[in-house]
């Protein structure tokens, strides 16, 4: 089952999570965390998060939050215009 993107947080050192208004958050019973892809952020969110990490100087494991993107609904390969960043099996 697809879930929507709720709140978006970072693990902090201290075992805590952190908003990209550097707020504390609390995981909801019940709660599930995934990686979030940036074509589900607003641009504003995208540039707030890319600051808050290279502000704290924080590398990131993988380039999760790549400095470019295609547009969404783009055509490529395995792709349809309209696609949102959804491949399609070949």
């Amino acid at each position: 089952m697809k879930q929507r993107l709720g709140e978006t947080f970072r693990y902090m050192e201290d075992g805590s999570f952190n908003t990209v208004d550097e707020e504390e958050y609390t995981l909801p019973d019940g709660g599930s965390i995934g990686l979030v892809h940036p074509i589900e952020l607003t641009d504003q969110d995208l540039a707030a998060w890319k600051q808050q990490l290279e502000d704290y100087e924080i590398t990131q494991s993988i380039d999760q939050l790549p400095s470019h993107l295609p547009a969404p609904g783009g055509a490529g390969p395995g792709r349809r215009p309209g696609d949102r960043g959804r491949t399609q099996a070949q």
